[in-house]
């Protein structure tokens, strides 16, 4: 996934959404380990795309 233009991130429920059904379903300790793996690998993929394409934001006022 590829992105143009932007410099930063907003990072929400997006990330987290999907593991409310499994807290509801299956209780707090595997919403834990949901948020332990899938959390996370959500986070990273945040995480990699930043890497990617962030531009500081310094170079806009060059």
């Amino acid at each position: 996934m590829q992105y143009q233009g932007q410099s930063g991130i907003l990072c929400g429920r997006a990330t987290w959404k999907d593991g409310i059904q499994t807290y509801a379903e299956a209780g707090q300790d595997t919403f834990y380990e949901w948020l332990e793996t899938k959390g996370i690998e959500n986070l990273n993929k945040v995480r990699d795309a930043v890497n990617e394409t962030a531009v500081p934001w310094v170079n806009f006022i060059r």
